[in-house]
């Protein structure tokens, strides 16, 4: 049998949910904006939101540690992580740069990396389901 589950883990992982609502609902924005201006302004809180949900997840008491402690494979996906959101806050910088020289490519480029960040919270929702699954 599984020793139970620590209720503050609990706790984290309702904030990493809650988290990851907001930013789906922002992904929703997303895919709807239509110009430029809007663009930017939506840059500007993907950008503090993204810091600070990372910055919530690898922290030594966020979700990630849950996901480590359940083993080799769990530590493997959270580096794997990691590195993803270096590349999804360096993707804010190039839409910003694209934005600055040409409204559409950047609109692009900003849904196309909605879309990859959408997935990647759905594989670390799974990480997390998994890691506090039961074990037998």
């Amino acid at each position: 049998m599984s020793p139970p589950v620590d209720p503050q883990i609990l706790t984290t992982v309702q904030a990493h949910a809650d988290e990851h609502r907001q930013i789906r609902k922002l992904l929703e924005v997303l895919r709807a904006v239509d110009d430029g201006d809007a663009l930017a302004t939506l840059l500007d809180v993907l950008d503090a939101v993204m810091h600070e949900h990372f910055a919530h997840e690898e922290q030594e008491q966020g979700v990630f540690a849950a996901i480590r402690a359940s083993g080799p494979a769990g530590a493997a996906r959270i580096d794997g992580f990691v590195a993803e959101h270096k590349v999804f806050l360096a993707g804010l910088e190039e839409v910003r740069a694209r934005l600055a020289v040409e409204a559409g490519e950047a609109l692009d480029l900003a849904r196309a990396m909605g879309d990859q960040l959408a997935a990647h919270e759905a594989a670390e929702n799974a990480a997390v389901q998994a890691a506090l699954r039961p074990q037998d």
